[in-house]
């Protein structure tokens, strides 16, 4: 059946090649056009305000916390201490910088990001609610310069957190990612911590494949030495699926210091280990649905 609304009241999300999600909006999304990129910001009646860049969906305004606290303090918490110098790929929405500010331990965030028109976007205005103006503490520092060929990472500076925030791996970006952990595991303190975007991970049943996932984990686990391989999936609704992140750390436990962090944001709720797919989508998902009067369209079964 044909659809009535305007399609100027719509916005497809192109980040997937096989599926497209169609997003219905309050009113006609607002695309802006940088030199190095295009972001669109669409107010969504599902999730209120959401990001996308190129087409595709990477945060909103009513769930991006279920990403990017388990990203940061799931990361964190296998420091032996608070975090102190951070290093973070990406991040434009300021979103991470703003949970790592809540750690009193932050000295430095320095922020690799190549579109300083978005990251403006977010630094004042409308922008500045998704990060709480995350961007005027002076301990935040941003570089804006591609992170491929930046010679920011060339110093003697050396962090005990990288959070790779990037776009998912795919076929084309799964080299440029790993020769970048490459770079980066050299700009890492001997007990630091790193932790990237593993990307979308279904279950087989869906036609799913833990490719890129797999490949990244079966990469670091290659790396990593005397390292820890970690990882762990958090379902975020907008995505429309379960997404994987994947780290190495200097040690195998959390820290006594973070339990605080972990209990009093909840990020162990939002992390699935070893949990079934189904446990996952029932606990976060129609949770999330339930919590603002919406039913599930559908039951996640295999």
């Amino acid at each position: 059946m044909a659809s009535n609304r305007p399609s100027n009241m719509e916005y497809t999300d192109r980040g997937e090649r096989e599926t497209h999600h169609v997003h219905m909006c309050s009113g006609p999304p607002r695309t802006h056009k940088t030199a190095k990129q295009e972001f669109t910001i669409a107010n969504t009646v599902r999730f209120g305000e959401a990001l996308f860049i190129d087409g595709a969906i990477q945060s909103t305004v009513a769930d991006e916390g279920l990403y990017h606290t388990p990203l940061v303090h799931g990361s964190a918490a296998f420091l032996a201490h608070g975090p102190r110098n951070v290093l973070v790929i990406g991040g434009g929405e300021g979103c991470v910088a703003r949970e790592l500010l809540r750690y009193d331990t932050i000295e430095c965030i320095t922020q690799i990001d190549w579109d300083a028109e978005l990251i403006d976007y977010f630094k004042s205005g409308a922008g500045r609610m998704w990060n709480g103006g995350a961007y005027d503490d002076v301990r935040v520092k941003v570089v804006h310069e591609d992170v491929f060929e930046t010679r920011a990472l060339d110093g003697q500076l050396r962090y005990d957190l990288i959070i790779v925030d990037l776009c998912d791996p795919d076929e084309e970006s799964i080299g440029l990612l790993k020769s970048l952990i490459v770079r980066l595991l050299s700009c890492l303190e001997p007990d630091g911590v790193l932790i990237a975007n593993g990307g979308i991970v279904l279950p087989s049943c869906v036609g799913g494949e833990e490719s890129y996932a797999r490949e990244l984990m079966e990469y670091l686990e290659g790396l990593g030495g005397e390292r820890n391989v970690f990882s762990y999936k958090v379902y975020v609704p907008s995505y429309m699926a379960p997404w994987c992140l994947i780290g190495l750390a200097g040690r195998n436990t959390i820290g006594d210091w973070s339990r605080r962090f972990i209990s009093g944001c909840d990020v162990r709720a939002w992390m699935t280990y070893d949990r079934s797919y189904d446990e996952a989508f029932e606990r976060v998902n129609c949770a999330f649905m339930r919590g603002r009067g919406l039913v599930a369209p559908f039951e996640w079964g295999c």
